[in-house]
């Protein structure tokens, strides 16, 4: 599918940003993906580039084979449109990553290809922390009106699965959490989160562990909460980490301590969704380049990244920071993060 326009609204218009043919990326599975939407999203990009097609996925993994080889090819498509939800983001930018030789390493590798993060799944966290609230219409307007730019977006590492993730990773309630959501899948958005929110809250779950940022303890006792990021806010909701800065070359971790009593849970919770929750009693906060969870009883350690809950159990995971791994399309100012 593609559409042509007069030259002085080619992709060019976006500042550094090569001229070229755009790809969407669309994922069927995802929350709010229609081909409604799509054909909307093809519209408007190709005002801006001229000429766009059009890739569907069909099975997990795929995005991150199409990234990765487009971006080795010369005549390949100067920006990839992720149309889907924070898992198809994620493999987007892994295969882009891969593809610019910036896996594990970090930005030194050369080549094009950006990155253009629409909120098409359930939690949408890293369109979030890239366009704040805008709707996909708002950020089509904003790049129609010449007003990007191109970051170079860090990634975190999943070091024994070598994989990367998009926005964040969390042990404790908010894996709790995506778990429990899974059993919502008539329920759109992130109402469906909200709902296992409640759910999981009713019976909280701490378990024992520890968290060291660069070898240094943070945290070393019973657990509510640990996240690692990233963007600042998770399952699209929760501003965990709100001093977290996208391309500044550092994880944030924050933990909350799983020994505070219910009433105190319940006090903190608003605090934990609106980002104001550093420095208060049994809130432990930090930034660093390598962090480790770690389960201390020798039982599994509930563990999601970028919204998706990790199979096989294990009880310990260890994350590195990729500094400047992905350009990505963002506003020319920053708007969390």
């Amino acid at each position: 599918m593609s559409s042509s326009t007069d030259a002085e609204v080619q992709s060019g218009s976006v500042p550094g940003l090569a001229a070229g043919p755009w790809l969407v990326v669309a994922n069927p599975t995802a929350g709010g993906v229609t081909r409604t939407l799509v054909d909307e999203v093809v519209s408007a990009v190709a005002e801006v580039s001229g000429e766009v097609s059009v890739r569907w996925t069909t099975s997990a993994g795929e995005a991150t084979r199409i990234a990765g080889s487009v971006v080795t090819d010369p005549d390949g498509p100067a920006a990839l449109v992720c149309v889907g939800g924070d898992g198809t983001a994620r493999e987007l930018a892994e295969g882009l990553a891969r593809g610019l030789g910036r896996w594990p390493g970090g930005g030194t590798g050369a080549g094009g290809g950006a990155l253009l993060v629409l909120p098409g799944g359930t939690g949408n966290s890293t369109a979030r922390a890239l366009w704040g609230q805008l709707p996909t219409h708002e950020v089509l307007r904003v790049l129609a009106a010449g007003g990007c730019r191109v970051r170079q977006l860090d990634l975190l590492r999943l070091v024994e699965d070598d994989r990367a993730i998009a926005l964040g990773a969390s042990s404790g309630l908010i894996a709790d959490v995506t778990r429990v959501a899974l059993k919502y899948p008539e329920i759109r958005g992130r109402e469906r989160y909200h709902k296992a929110l409640g759910e999981v809250l009713s019976a909280p779950a701490p378990y024992p562990g520890t968290v060291t940022v660069d070898g240094e303890l943070l945290h070393d006792g019973l657990t509510l909460l640990a996240t690692v990021g990233g963007g600042r806010h998770r399952v699209g909701t929760f501003e965990v980490l709100p001093r977290s800065v996208l391309d500044d070359g550092l994880l944030d971790v924050c933990v909350v301590d799983g020994a505070l009593p219910m009433s105190a849970i319940g006090e903190l919770a608003p605090h934990v969704m609106g980002g104001t929750h550093v420095g208060r009693p049994g809130v432990a906060y930090a930034q660093g380049r390598t962090v480790r969870i770690e389960r201390s009883d020798g039982g599994p350690l509930p563990f999601e990244s970028d919204g998706e809950v990790r199979p096989g159990g294990g009880t310990a995971v260890t994350l590195e920071v990729v500094p400047g791994a992905v350009p990505v399309l963002a506003p020319g100012a920053a708007v969390a993060g």
